[in-house]
């Protein structure tokens, strides 16, 4: 079966590229295209459309700073300099992070907005118990340490 078979019989492919074979081929027009062998093997690459994706490979690709609530960073250090400033915090566990302004942190899709000399201001969504999302800020500030004994 060829690629033009394929585009006759209603399957959609490939928008311009056939990636299914061992190198890319570009597919200009319908000529082009009956020049390309299809086997079974090929289609068996390509992911079912009636299938959900897997959630379980998106949510691997979250960093360290989306892993953590926001309430368990502590502000270390702010860094000033001539275009924007930045923060050095810590986790948890004691690793320390860098962010600036945009940067995505917290398990709620929130993203660093403000950075002040003395806090770090993060809006994250939330949904309210009648289903609608809203805005929430919370600061991250210096966390006082107890005295050592």
């Amino acid at each position: 079966m060829t690629l033009k078979q394929l585009v006759f019989s209603g399957v959609y492919v490939c928008f311009a590229t056939v990636n299914c074979l061992a190198a890319e081929v570009p597919v200009t027009n319908l000529e082009q295209a009956s020049e390309i062998p299809m086997t079974i093997s090929d289609f068996k690459k390509f992911r079912d459309p009636f299938k959900a994706p897997n959630i379980e490979a998106i949510e691997d690709q979250r960093s360290d700073l989306e892993k953590i609530s926001v309430n368990e960073f502590k502000l270390v250090a702010v860094m000033t300099g001539p275009v924007r400033m930045r923060a050095m915090i810590s986790g948890p566990t004691g690793k320390t992070y860098t962010v600036a302004q945009s940067t995505p942190i917290g398990l709620r899709e929130g993203k660093v907005i403000k950075i002040t000399t003395q806090s770090v201001v993060v809006r994250e969504k939330i949904v309210n118990p009648l289903g609608e999302t809203e805005n929430v800020e919370t600061e991250i500030s210096f966390g006082t340490q107890a005295p050592r004994r």
